[in-house]
């Protein structure tokens, strides 16, 4: 029996340690107390949404997500100068699949499709540009993502590897360049601890939550309004240049 904990103890920890293909972190956050909740509406219907209370009000058959306060950085880029941003973080996932068990209290849960975003709560300067509140800091969409937990804690990953479509949009970062994008959810203090009935999604809970989003290559930052306006004018000056010496030598 020890044996067999040990055993599911270290797949647990490599599932959730291992990413799904290289790629580096370039955003993370943390929240505080309960902020997502994992909601059973039907033997195979649920939905996974951000909470602003332990106990929202919400109806399962009218859940709206709450946007939750969070404390969002960057990493790995010139906009980790920024520090610790406050952020409105609003999550939805819809669950259309039965969980899995793994056996010694562990499950695997597919979801479908579903969005977050991450949206400042208060204004901040970068580079000179005051960006007022409700900046999105990073928004994304995918089609697929996996939850997998043992007890009172788990994971919530998604990735370009297993995803047709997961994109990533922000007001200060350009994604156009990356080729692979994942996220990664940690789920812990889950309440009540993980179940299912066999052949259903997993029952209802609440999780505290805290991430990370990563790309290959990272991402560049958008160039200020200033930087646009140097780029603008350089073209300008670099058409007039090809113009004049275009009629200088039909002349």
């Amino acid at each position: 029996m020890i044996r067999a904990t040990l055993g599911l103890a270290v797949a647990f920890a490599a599932f959730v340690a291992a990413p799904a293909s290289a790629v580096t972190t370039f955003a993370t956050y943390s929240g505080l107390g309960n902020n997502i909740r994992f909601e059973k509406s039907g033997p195979n219907d649920a939905t996974i949404y951000t909470i602003s209370t332990s106990t929202p009000t919400n109806s399962a058959q009218a859940i709206v997500p709450d946007s939750v306060d969070v404390t969002f950085n960057f990493v790995n880029s010139p906009l980790s100068a920024l520090g610790s941003l406050t952020a409105s973080f609003t999550m939805s996932i819809a669950v259309t699949a039965p969980a899995a068990s793994l056996g010694g209290g562990a499950y695997t849960q597919s979801t479908g499709a579903g969005s977050f975003s991450f949206l400042s709560t208060t204004p901040f300067t970068w580079s000179g540009t005051t960006y007022a509140a409700g900046t999105n800091l990073l928004s994304g969409n995918f089609c697929t993502a996996t939850m997998f937990g043992a007890s009172t804690s788990g994971s919530l990953t998604g990735s370009t590897d297993t995803c047709a479509f997961l994109t990533f949009t922000s007001d200060l970062l350009n994604f156009g360049n990356t080729t692979a994008r994942d996220f990664s959810l940690s789920l812990t203090a889950i309440t009540p601890a993980l179940n299912a009935i066999s052949g259903e999604t997993l029952d209802t809970f609440t999780a505290f939550s805290g991430g990370s989003f990563s790309a290959e290559p990272l991402p560049n930052p958008v160039p200020e309004p200033g930087t646009w306006a140097m780029l603008v004018l350089g073209m300008g000056l670099v058409g007039s240049v090809h113009r004049r010496r275009r009629a200088q030598a039909i002349a």
